[in-house]
């Protein structure tokens, strides 16, 4: 989950991550959706073409067809009359799955999460996307981005902390030596 300060920014984010996806980058990512994903986009040219097929349906030629024909008129003329919805007429229980309205993008992963080094791959392409989308000021929320921060400073870390143990460990073990006759 990335949280945005608002939905502009999201939109331009998501459609970004889209294209680069595309493109072959974040290889890890497989899909990113927000409650936008929902709402059709392009609304205008889509009226002006459902209005030019009302004008078309209306013409004489559509009055005096064929019965056989009259079915499929009646349906178009009832799909040519649509309406695109807009965010406020999705369902609300839909909504508040999707952040209610608020500008939250879902991004989900392709990898397995339980596969470290997976994780870790996933985690470097949410950091891309951060550095060249948003530069650097991503409010992220991702198990998976967490599980690899952990894993990355395992191994950083690791070998030194298990250094340092065996010493003390060691040194403990001299000093109660040493106090024995």
């Amino acid at each position: 989950v990335i949280l945005f300060s608002d939905m502009k920014q999201m939109k331009r984010v998501q459609k970004s991550i889209e294209k680069g996806m595309k493109e072959g980058k974040w290889k890890t990512i497989r899909s990113v959706y927000s409650v936008l994903s929902l709402v059709p986009s392009h609304v205008k040219e889509k009226e002006k073409v459902l209005a030019e097929m009302q004008k078309i349906l209306a013409k004489k030629e559509f009055r005096q067809v064929p019965v056989e024909y009259e079915a499929g008129i009646g349906e178009l003329k009832k799909l040519a009359a649509a309406k695109p919805y807009k965010m406020k007429d999705l369902p609300r229980r839909l909504r508040g799955v999707l952040g209610d309205g608020l500008p939250v993008l879902f991004v989900v992963p392709k990898i397995n999460p339980t596969q470290g080094d997976q994780a870790m791959a996933y985690a470097k392409d949410l950091r891309d996307i951060n550095k060249t989308l948003l530069a650097g000021n991503m409010i992220i929320g991702d198990s998976n981005l967490i599980l690899a921060d952990m894993l990355r400073l395992l191994h950083r870390d690791g070998p030194r902390s298990v250094l340092l143990a065996f010493l003390a460990v060691l040194l403990i073990v001299l000093l109660d030596l040493r106090g024995r006759p």
